[in-house]
């Protein structure tokens, strides 16, 4: 993953190696961006599908800050979006096909980084709730704070503080 100042020159290169030791990447796919109270710059969080994690980045220096995973659910993780209503790190995990919520506030200042450890598991949606996710490979919050989760041919509109199915269209 590299990042690129207004001029279009690399300002900053993430990973760079394949592997599973801190701020190596296997196969980063969704990607999104969040603040932290306790660290300077914007932060990258990549989906690091292989290694079944997410990682966190500085975006300006590509530093490696930390990361989480919650073994039984976070697996191949696809798509990544913070809710903006709620301040949550939203997961769509396909091998498991259910979407992990996870803070995205400061939990303690225990790490080398500075970074607030982030990334505790909130809440699992479509385990036990009704719900059936099938081929989960993205998420999406729209500006009224619902979830829009394309699977199953079909794609779900999430709302409200229990993220429950508000509709779905295409096929049932």
């Amino acid at each position: 993953v590299s990042t690129q100042s207004t001029g279009g020159k690399v300002k900053s290169i993430i990973g760079g190696k394949e592997g599973n030791k801190e701020g190596e990447l296997s196969w980063p796919v969704g990607t999104t961006f969040t603040l932290n109270a306790t660290h300077p710059n914007l932060i990258l969080l990549a989906c690091d599908f292989y290694n079944n994690r997410i990682q966190a980045f500085d975006i300006e220096t590509g530093q490696y800050l930390n990361h989480f995973t919650h073994n039984q659910y976070v697996k191949l993780p696809y798509g990544i979006e913070i809710h903006p209503h709620y301040n949550q790190i939203l997961v769509a995990n396909s091998k498991t096909n259910v979407i992990t919520i996870h803070t995205n506030y400061p939990q303690s200042t225990n790490n080398n980084s500075g970074l607030t450890l982030f990334g505790t598991l909130l809440k699992v949606i479509g385990e036990s709730d009704g719900l059936k996710f099938i081929g989960l490979s993205d998420i999406k919050v729209n500006s009224k704070g619902e979830i829009i989760v394309p699977s199953d041919h079909k794609i779900s509109i999430l709302g409200g503080k229990n993220h429950g199915l508000i509709k779905s269209f295409g096929s049932q």
